[in-house]
């Protein structure tokens, strides 16, 4: 009986020091972290796939007149360059596109891209030349009876969105000398993704009131493909992108 007694009492004796280990373990209070993540709609959030869309191929070419066969698919297109020294600017919009189903995502959409370009420097001017250039500019157009409400404004004209907003890519560029006949072929294949995403957070600072933030979510979401650049002294190339989609 002295025992068992001893045993029970040392039980009780311990129990404070048992509770306050527990206490210890206890997960640190978390209010006000969410938010200071920066972008608390995407914090914790289990990510999903929601498929991918892929862009025609984009040619540079001095005549965009192909071979019988070697012609352009449904979504490629062809940008004729300027003669050497001369500058082309390039601007070509909806080459692939995606639509994304009513609240396929509750709060987050991220993207992964893998990119393609191949091209061609070569200086036939006869003199050196100090600036060969390619810039690579892919960018999306997002569309959603959300951005009818004239509401719906752009973050910096402040113009009505009426129904599809601009959002910029991830630009390269390529700036560089050339001797004269020099000729140098770049090639790139890589794979980025982004910090940020289009969640409802990013939508919120770009001041999208809340009610069509919700809105967007909750309705069809078409993405569409463009890309825009410039080409200097290039003799041939050709670029291509594809993004997955994922959400939560």
């Amino acid at each position: 009986m002295k025992k068992r007694g001893v045993l029970l009492l040392a039980s009780f004796t311990l129990l404070p020091f048992v509770g306050n280990s527990f206490a210890q373990r206890e997960p640190p209070n978390t209010r006000g972290l969410v938010e200071m993540s920066g972008d608390p709609d995407s914090f914790g959030a289990n990510m999903k796939f929601m498929g991918v869309a892929i862009s025609g191929s984009v040619f540079l070419d001095p005549t965009c007149e192909f071979p019988p066969g070697e012609g352009l698919g449904p979504e490629d297109r062809c940008v004729v360059l300027s003669g050497a020294p001369g500058q082309t600017p390039f601007n070509v919009r909806d080459i692939g596109r995606i639509t994304l189903p009513a609240n396929a995502s509750r709060n987050v959409l991220f993207m992964m891209t893998t990119n393609w370009q191949n091209y061609q420097f070569f200086n036939t001017t006869g003199v050196p030349q100090s600036s060969a250039v390619f810039r690579y500019d892919p960018y999306l157009t997002i569309e959603s009876e959300a951005f009818n409400d004239p509401r719906a404004l752009d973050p910096v004209t402040g113009a009505p969105l009426n129904g599809r907003i601009d959002i910029g890519g991830w630009a390269t560029l390529i700036d560089r000398s050339l001797a004269v006949d020099e000729r140098v072929r770049q090639s790139s294949n890589y794979s980025r993704t982004s910090v940020n995403s289009l969640s409802k957070s990013y939508w919120r600072g770009n001041g999208l009131p809340e009610d069509l933030v919700q809105k967007l979510f909750h309705g069809p979401i078409t993405i569409r493909l463009n890309v825009r650049g410039r080409a200097r002294l290039i003799s041939d190339g050709f670029m291509q992108y594809s993004i997955r989609f994922f959400g939560d």
